[in-house]
């Protein structure tokens, strides 16, 4: 969920992330850039609520500008990682 309520932040087994209204289970924003068929394991919203992170099967780790669905960072490795956390600071992932 955002810092200041109103949205929420879905994975999906398609390869999205999804922000939702969550009022009004409205589609706000649909982010593409995870392998399509591909699970994305994780979303978590930064701090600020400007950015969300994401990781998914593809070995992706991705970083979205929360408003425009824009890939801001995209981070790639060997091993498949499951999990992301950001630092309460939102300065490291």
């Amino acid at each position: 969920a955002f810092p200041r309520g109103g949205r929420v932040a879905t994975a999906g087994d398609d390869g999205r992330v999804i922000i939702w209204n969550s009022e009004t289970g409205e589609t706000l924003v649909e982010f593409s850039g995870h392998e399509i068929m591909k699970k994305v394991f994780e979303v978590q919203v930064f701090p600020d609520g400007k950015r969300v992170v994401s990781i998914g099967d593809d070995g992706a780790t991705l970083i979205w500008d929360a408003s425009s669905g824009s890939i801001l960072h995209r981070f790639t490795t060997a091993c498949h990682h499951r999990r992301v956390r950001i630092f309460p600071s939102g300065d490291r992932i």
